[in-house]
């Protein structure tokens, strides 16, 4: 938040929590709440980074609880390693312009392994975040076209659940913590 002129300048998500990790996510409670349909979205394994613009429109990298901690710094350079200067560019151009924030799984093989391997570092774009107090993203379909057009790689939506019979058959196969459940009603995300 920039306090002194009272706006929001680089928007993450609401709270994430895991299924069941709180009596909320009761599937009792789930099964008279949720709306559908519920997308799936395969889960990566990294940190979450945030690019925006400052007051000044300078570009903003942060993570979400820092906005010059190590991790942040990694965002950064990672961002520029994998995408360049120029895409930065057209992101900040477009985060000023429709006063945005792109949020990124970030995945840094040396500076922040995790369980799960990978070859490479990655940053991966999961939404598009209006800087607003009151969350709201772009839809998936509309952040896959700002993506491509500015060469992002992007989250991947891996199925589509309609009723809440499906999501709890859904929900008894999945193995382990590798997708994401984005909800239209009143839970935002749940990982699975």
């Amino acid at each position: 938040l920039d306090t002194k002129n009272h706006k929001v300048i680089a928007r993450g998500y609401e709270k994430f929590i895991n299924y069941n990790e709180k009596s909320i996510k009761s599937p009792e409670l789930l099964s008279r709440n949720l709306v559908f349909p519920v997308n799936v979205y395969v889960k990566e394994n990294g940190y979450l980074g945030i690019m925006s613009v400052d007051h000044d429109g300078n570009p903003l990298f942060a993570t979400e609880s820092s906005i010059d901690g190590e991790h942040a710094q990694w965002f950064e350079q990672n961002m520029k390693n994998i995408y360049g200067t120029d895409t930065i560019e057209k992101m900040r151009r477009f985060a000023y312009d429709n006063n945005v924030s792109f949020v990124f799984e970030v995945i840094d093989i040396k500076h922040d392994p995790h369980i799960i391997k990978y070859k490479k570092n990655e940053c991966i774009l999961l939404d598009i975040i209006k800087n607003d107090m009151k969350f709201e993203k772009y839809p998936y379909i509309e952040m896959c076209g700002v993506a491509t057009d500015l060469g992002l790689e992007h989250k991947y939506l891996d199925t589509i659940i309609e009723d809440y019979n499906g999501l709890t058959k859904f929900i008894a196969k999945a193995t382990a913590d590798n997708f994401v459940l984005s909800f239209s009603s009143c839970f935002a995300n749940i990982a699975v």
